[in-house]
């Protein structure tokens, strides 16, 4: 891969190279040669994860741009670097995640503390955490970022914006999961820092 010095925006195949652009910047890489064999098993594999985990991860998108940033790459392949390990190995060519160690997030900014989690009402799941509670690079203005995934309905929920870590609850309108369980995951933004905290796993409720 090399930059080009072009007045012009080059996008494609020309000869033995390919012209593209990567946030803002106009690049260059010369296209590999034919291959003589086909794929290996191990290259199948990695293949189908990498494509398994994209596609699971991708109504995240908007979520990850928030909550992985990054200089040298996007937000959603920054996601997918910090996922992929994520993946049972065992699982292929089913797939599965470890939804334990699955990340939405990652920063430096304080996570919550005394967390709770209940799913009391119908439609509703129910987050409770200290909102008093104050530590290295965290402010009571910290937006909460939420997320819930369903395992059955193969189907992810997301809030966020408009709740801050000093309000200490937040109610997730969780209707279309309404009896089934859900991995639910929370963390904070902070634009006075310009950073998220990692996301936390809290495990499964059943949604009533």
């Amino acid at each position: 891969m090399a930059k080009v010095n072009s007045p012009f925006i080059l996008s494609g195949k020309v000869g033995d190279h390919v012209y593209y652009q990567r946030k803002g910047k106009q690049l260059v890489r010369r296209k590999p040669a034919p291959r003589k064999t086909g794929p290996s098993p191990l290259e199948l594999a990695t293949r189908s994860k990498f494509g398994f985990m994209t596609k699971f991860l991708q109504p995240l998108k908007s979520l990850f741009t928030e909550t992985f940033k990054s200089m040298h790459t996007t937000p959603m392949n920054e996601a997918l670097s910090a996922n992929l390990k994520n993946v049972i190995p065992d699982s292929y060519p089913d797939w599965r995640v470890d939804f334990s160690k699955l990340s939405l997030g990652k920063g430096d900014i304080t996570g919550a503390r005394d967390l709770l989690l209940s799913a009391l009402q119908p439609g509703q799941i129910l987050f409770n955490w200290n909102g008093n509670a104050r530590a290295w690079r965290s402010s009571g203005r910290d937006l909460v970022y939420v997320a819930a995934y369903c395992e059955d309905l193969q189907d992810w929920l997301t809030h966020v914006g408009s709740v801050y870590r000093k309000d200490g609850s937040f109610i997730l309108d969780a209707e279309p999961f309404s009896g089934f369980r859900a991995h639910v995951y929370l963390g904070f933004i902070s634009d006075l820092w310009n950073d998220c905290s990692n996301s936390k796993y809290l495990g499964e409720v059943d949604v009533l």
